[in-house]
C-alpha cells in the first residue's frame, strides 16, 4: 500500500457499520457491496465472458442461439403430435441426447419453436458470447453474418429431405417463411471484445462454413463442432492473458509502481513472448482405435496440466476482476457525473488501464487501496466459516 499498511486499513474500517449496512462510504463514495452469496461468485464480464457455463451438451448451443434471435411464436403443433402412429419412431432421429434430458436438433427454426417443447439454458454459453464472437476489435457487430447463419435454419422444408419435410410440416402445415422471422439486435453501444483475435477467427470459420454449400443435416453438425472447438478453446485464450494481468493489478494495489503497465498492455494484446496463447497446446492424435500411454513429461500431457491450472486460475481471476471493476467504476461515476456508459466501460474495461488510473490520480488509488481492504473484510464476513475471521488479527 502507498502510504499505510493493510493491518492500519483493517484497523481504521473494521467495525459493525463495515458489515451490517448494504454500502460503506469511503472518500465520500458510497460503495456498495455484493448482496447475495452468486454476486460474490460473478464471473460475468460482458467483454470477456459474457455466460457463466459449466459443461453440458453442444447440441444446446444452436438451439439457444436460433431461440434467442428469432420472434417468440410457436409453431401449430408439437412434437407430440407429429412422432405419433408409424412416425413414432422417428422422434429418436430428431433428438439429442442430453445431460438428464434430450433437446430437438436445431436444424431448422421450426425445430426449436415447437409448441409446448422447452429446453432449460441454464449455465449455457448463449447467444452473449456468440455474439461477442461475431464482434470486430472496434465494437461493430458483424450483423450481416449473424443475420446470413440465422436465415440457414429458415429454409423451406420442400427444399429439405423427406423426414425432415414430414416433421416440419407436422409442426407448421403452413409454413410461410416471413413468420419466425430473424431479430438481431443491432444496439448502438458498443463492446470491444478482450481478445478480439479469437472473434476473428471464429468468423473467418463461420463464413467458410457458410460458403460450404452443405446439407441441412451436415451444416448443423459441423456448426455444432465449431462452436463447440471455438467456445473450447476461448476460455484458456482468454487465460492466457486474464490471468497474468490480474495478477500484476493485484501486486500494484499492494506496491506501488511495481508493475511494467507496458508489459501488461502486450500481455492483453497476446504479444507478450511468455504469456502467448498461439502455439502453446501440444497434442497427440493416434491412429483410430489406438490407444497410447503417455509419459508423465510428455509435451501433451503437460500441456494438460498447464490448461487445467490456467482454467481454474481463470475461475478466480473473473471473480477478482469483476468485484475490483466494479469498485472503480463507483468511484469513477462518484468523480465524473453526467459521463456515458460506454466511456464508463473504457476507463474500467482491463487491468492495465486501472492500474493507469492509480498511478495518474493519487485519489483513486488511495480509494482503492482502501475499499478492497474493505471488500477482503466483508468477503471473509459473509463467505468464510466463523472462525476463519481470527486469521485476520
Amino acid at each position: 500500500m502507498s502510504q499505510v499498511s493493510v493491518r492500519d486499513i483493517v484497523a481504521e474500517l473494521d467495525g459493525p457499520r463495515l458489515y451490517d449496512s448494504p454500502d460503506y462510504l469511503i472518500d465520500g463514495v458510497h460503495i456498495t457491496f455484493p448482496k447475495k452469496s452468486k454476486q460474490w461468485q460473478r464471473r460475468v464480464i460482458e467483454h470477456m465472458l459474457p455466460d457463466s457455463p459449466v459443461a453440458d451438451s453442444p447440441e444446446k448451443i444452436p438451439y439457444r442461439l436460433l431461440y434467442a434471435q428469432t420472434s417468440s411464436q410457436q409453431t401449430e403443433n408439437g412434437f407430440d403430435d407429429v412422432f405419433t402412429g408409424d412416425l413414432r419412431h422417428l422422434r429418436e432421429v430428431f433428438y439429442a441426447e442430453t445431460q438428464g434430458s434430450a433437446v430437438p436438433v436445431a436444424f431448422h427454426v421450426l425445430m426449436v419453436k415447437a409448441k409446448n417443447t422447452k429446453v432449460s439454458s441454464q449455465r449455457l454459453f448463449t447467444e452473449r458470447t456468440f455474439r461477442l464472437l461475431c464482434t470486430d476489435e472496434r465494437g461493430r457487430l458483424d450483423d450481416a453474418l449473424v443475420i446470413e447463419l440465422l436465415n440457414r435454419f429458415r429454409a423451406s422444408p420442400d427444399d429439405l429431405d423427406l423426414a425432415s419435410r414430414v416433421v416440419l410440416k407436422g409442426l407448421q402445415p403452413n409454413w410461410d417463411p416471413g413468420q419466425f422471422d430473424v431479430e438481431v439486435d443491432q444496439r448502438d453501444a458498443k463492446t470491444i471484445p478482450f481478445v478480439p483475435d479469437a472473434s476473428q477467427l471464429f468468423r473467418a470459420d463461420l463464413r467458410t462454413l457458410l460458403d460450404g454449400g452443405f446439407s441441412s443435416a451436415d451444416f448443423f453438425e459441423l456448426l455444432t463442432q465449431t462452436l463447440t472447438l471455438h467456445l473450447g478453446l476461448y476460455l484458456p485464450r482468454l487465460a492466457a492473458r486474464l490471468n497474468p494481468t490480474v495478477a500484476m493489478l493485484l501486486e500494484e494495489l499492494g506496491s506501488p509502481g511495481s508493475v511494467d503497465v507496458q508489459r501488461m498492455h502486450r500481455i492483453e494484446a497476446g504479444q507478450d513472448d511468455e504469456h502467448q496463447f498461439r502455439g502453446s497446446i501440444a497434442v497427440r492424435a493416434p491412429s483410430p482405435g489406438e490407444h497410447r500411454r503417455l509419459s508423465r513429461s510428455s509435451a501433451p500431457r503437460l500441456s494438460y496440466l498447464r490448461m487445467e491450472r490456467d482454467l481454474t486460475n481463470l475461475h478466480f481471476s473473473l471473480l477478482l476482476f469483476n468485484q475490483v471493476r466494479e469498485l472503480a467504476r463507483q468511484h469513477i461515476s462518484a468523480a465524473w457525473e453526467g459521463g456515458d456508459l460506454d466511456a464508463l466501460h473504457e476507463m474500467s474495461a482491463t487491468p492495465s488501464v486501472i492500474v493507469e488510473r492509480m498511478r495518474a490520480i493519487p485519489e483513486f488509488r488511495r480509494f482503492m487501496e482502501r475499499t478492497s481492504v474493505a471488500l477482503a473484510l466483508r468477503f471473509v464476513r459473509e463467505q468464510m466459516p466463523d472462525d476463519s475471521s481470527s486469521t485476520l488479527k
